[in-house]
């Protein structure tokens, strides 16, 4: 007996609710989650916009060619007016995504299949692979969102032989938007393309017309132009690269499907089943693909052609997913090329699954999806408990106070913008915000100080400093700091200064503007690592095989001039943080291991776990209230 539609749209919206919950649960799990750069610049140039930087957007967005960026930050900036920016909050962007590409594509299957065909995508959606669990929930506004446009354009088009007038124009609004939002967005808009001129060519001219919706991509560039003078994309190809290498496909088409990373796009890695029941998630996709290829309704095979558009733009692209070598498997992260295709292939596998035994395809995919839940389980279980019985100690958990945080990373935001934004831009903002005045203080530090030490490059730092005319904000300090730290790596690279002197000369050139042990030195020494990747700078203090070699700290600290000690160990601090290890070494003075134990608290975001050892060590008490001090500081407004 058929559904009513009552009764079918109750099915979609229980779908979807059941995805936002399985989804605020895997939430939990800190193996599975972490602080992501990117997302949290999507997160800052929503608060800027917030903020009156409007006229600012693409100076501010991620990179020249990401309007989904853009489109996020627009969307998160409308979220903050009721909510606070927070990091849980952001999540609630992608997973909303996620969950119309669910409704949308159950919708579709549920018209062009059967009812049992929407209820498995549903399923497959709302409890995926780990991989596509961890994409779904991450606010990149690129890849994985083109995917979810993927099925939003199947659902325009609808399941009939043309679409409606209405269709055709959504359909076009669909392909412009995901052309617009990134690369990975290209074959939905090539698709929306052929299908409207499909269409019009089977008697429906009338579908021309959403043809117009794909000038919403290059409206976007134009403005974006228009408004920044920033060229909007740019080639995927290397310089030399004119035409698409057709060499690269083979490797291409290893990086998806060879067996080890099958089991990194769709298995688990804990454990040699969960390797196999990605290999086994691979081949019930392809066992479907076939039998939808060979005696499929022909209205099914249109995510198989979007499918294959996706295919044929990644095997001719400069980008790849990531393919370690065995037995190592990719992490999700580096799996993000590939979420653009996700969504489809969950619409595939249920497809084929529509009837009869042919269900059982889908049996892998939902049990990896479960593997990958299961370590959040308890984590949420004893939440749900705590909750009940009115104990609030879960409150203290990193989880939760991480979903607590600001969702922009600061320290990583006003590093990009102090290159992507004019100096006359940061000079003239009068916005009030503490954020905002931050980056832009750090930014004109930054460059100011970059100025003045070009302009002489071999002679005194601190003369050059000392005339140049510095900010007098706070953050200009840090700034300031990683420029001198861009010079000395750079005589380091050229050999005008040997590593042992790095410290002297960090010392003659910011002691004389600054205090012992000030920011400008802590940034400096944060910075000399990473900037020219010397793993054995002064930053680590350590053998770099191993960073908690706390006796090399030691030696470090008794050679190095006494106003930069402190920042030495706590710059040592935040690179080792996470270890439970990391901790002041024995003896160190109460400078020392102040640094220390504010440089853990500030790297750990003060989301440091009740049962670390170190809070019942000797500097428990003060570590208890750097954490606490930096959570306040992280907290979203």
């Amino acid at each position: 007996m058929r559904q009513t539609a009552p009764s079918s749209w109750a099915r979609t919206l229980a779908l979807v609710l059941l995805l936002v919950v399985l989804r605020l649960v895997a939430l939990r799990d800190p193996g599975l989650f972490e602080r992501d750069a990117e997302e949290g610049f999507n997160a800052a140039q929503a608060w800027m916009m917030r903020q009156g930087h409007v006229a600012d957007t693409f100076f501010i967005q991620y990179r020249p060619y990401c309007g989904g960026c853009t489109v996020q930050a627009g969307l998160a900036a409308l979220l903050s007016a009721v909510v606070p920016l927070s990091w849980l909050h952001m999540k609630l962007l992608p997973v909303g995504v996620w969950a119309l590409a669910l409704a949308a594509g159950q919708r579709w299957l549920h018209r062009a299949a059967s009812p049992s065909a929407g209820l498995i995508f549903g399923l497959i959606m709302a409890l995926p692979p780990r991989a596509p669990l961890v994409l779904s929930a991450t606010g990149w506004a690129n890849h994985m969102e083109a995917g979810c446009l993927a099925i939003a354009l199947l659902a325009a088009l609808g399941p009939g032989r043309a679409p409606t007038r209405l269709g055709a124009l959504l359909a076009g609004l669909v392909g412009g938007l995901a052309l617009f939002t990134s690369f990975s967005g290209a074959f939905v808009a090539v698709g929306a393309a052929l299908a409207l001129v499909w269409s019009a060519v089977r008697g429906r001219p009338s579908a021309l017309l959403g043809l117009g919706g794909l000038l919403l991509a290059p409206a976007g560039w134009l403005l974006q132009r228009l408004s920044s003078g920033q060229q909007p994309f740019h080639t995927i190809y290397a310089e030399d690269e004119w035409v698409p290498r057709l060499a690269r496909i083979p490797d291409q088409l290893a990086t998806l499907f060879h067996p080890h990373q099958l089991a990194a796009l769709a298995g688990h890695p804990e454990a040699p089943a969960g390797r196999l029941v990605g290999f086994l998630v691979g081949i019930s996709l392809l066992v479907g693909l076939l039998a939808l290829l060979w005696r499929g309704p022909a209205r099914l095979r249109a995510p198989v052609g979007l499918g294959a558009l996706w295919l044929g733009a990644y095997c001719l692209s400069g980008f790849s997913v990531r393919a370690p070598a065995p037995p190592e498997l990719a992490y999700p992260g580096s799996l993000r090329y590939a979420a653009a295709v996700m969504p489809l292939c969950a619409l595939i596998l249920a497809a084929a699954a529509r009837r009869g035994p042919w269900r059982l395809l889908a049996l892998p995919a939902l049990l990896s999806g479960a593997a990958a839940l299961q370590p959040a389980l308890p984590i949420a279980v004893d939440d749900v408990r705590e909750v009940i019985s009115g104990d609030l100690v879960h409150r203290s958990r990193p989880m939760v106070r991480w979903g607590a945080a600001h969702a922009a990373d600061w320290a990583y935001v006003q590093a990009q913008l102090s290159y992507a934004l004019p100096l006359e831009h940061h000079r003239a903002c009068r916005v009030e915000d503490r954020w905002c005045r931050q980056v832009h203080a750090y930014a004109e530090g930054r460059e100011v100080a970059t100025a003045a030490l070009r302009a002489d490059p071999t002679g005194d730092c601190g003369v050059a400093l000392n005339d140049a005319a510095l900010p007098a904000h706070p953050a200009a300090a840090w700034g300031v700091g990683e420029a001198v730290a861009q010079q000395l790596a750079a005589q380091l690279d050229a050999g005008a200064l040997a590593e042992g002197d790095v410290l002297k000369a960090l010392d003659d050139c910011l002691g004389r503007l600054f205090a012992p042990g000030a920011a400008p030195a802590e940034a400096a020494l944060r910075a000399l690592v990473p900037l020219r990747a010397h793993p054995r700078g002064p930053a680590r203090g350590a053998d770099p095989a191993d960073p908690l070699d706390v006796n090399a700290l030691e030696r470090t600290l008794a050679t190095a001039p006494a106003g930069l000690r402190a920042p030495l160990a706590g710059a040592w601090a935040r690179g080792c943080a996470p270890d439970p290890r990391c901790a002041p070494p024995r003896g160190a003075d109460p400078a020392v291991a102040q640094a220390v134990v504010e440089g853990v608290a500030e790297a750990l975001s003060g989301l440091l776990d009740p049962m670390d050892p170190r809070l019942s060590g000797p500097h428990g008490p003060a570590l208890r209230e750097a954490a606490r001090a930096a959570e306040r500081a992280a907290a979203a407004p």
